[in-house]
């Protein structure tokens, strides 16, 4: 039923309002929430029977671009840790990400990686875009991954571990 449903979406349908808990949003962004909830909650369940399970490759670039808003829900101002701190994220295939988090104890913000390597990052992560999203959603616990090669952490490993309390997964 959801399929012809979303099959007999015109244009205009798509930004036409509909009910969500927080508040009435855009049916493009209702359907992004649902493909992301589907897609790591997936994810939750596969990994607890098998611990080398991935995301599906297919709605990463959603995903990715789904990021800024997760960020904004789930960071945790105020907290009593080393700040600022900039994060950077070198993400692989399949979809690309050069990225710097920097924390600034009651906020933070996403910066492009400069080109001239300016702006010293204190933590960086690199690993492909499905684990990037799984950090990100707070599903990586950041020392195991490491240890499984899901992620390579170049900066203090207490820092690296810090951004999963900053920006908390729920």
């Amino acid at each position: 039923r959801l399929r012809q449903v979303m099959a007999g979406l015109t244009a205009e349908d798509w930004d036409k309002p509909c009910f969500h808990r927080r508040g009435p949003m855009p049916v493009r962004d209702y359907v992004g929430v649902r493909l992301q909830e589907l897609t790591v909650h997936g994810w939750d369940i596969r990994s607890g029977l098998d611990e080398t399970a991935e995301l599906s490759k297919e709605p990463l670039a959603d995903l990715v671009g789904r990021v800024p808003r997760w960020l904004t829900n789930a960071f945790r101002p105020g907290l009593d840790l080393p700040a600022p701190t900039r994060y950077r994220f070198q993400v692989t295939s399949p979809v690309p990400v050069a990225e710097d988090i920097l924390v600034n104890r009651d906020s933070y913000r996403v910066e492009p990686v400069e080109p001239s390597g300016s702006g010293q990052a204190d933590v960086t992560f690199g690993c492909d875009t499905g684990n990037y999203i799984l950090l990100i959603y707070g599903r990586l616990d950041v020392d195991r991954a490491v240890a499984s090669g899901r992620l390579s952490v170049e900066g203090p490993k207490d820092l690296a571990a810090n951004f999963t309390s900053w920006f908390e997964g729920f």
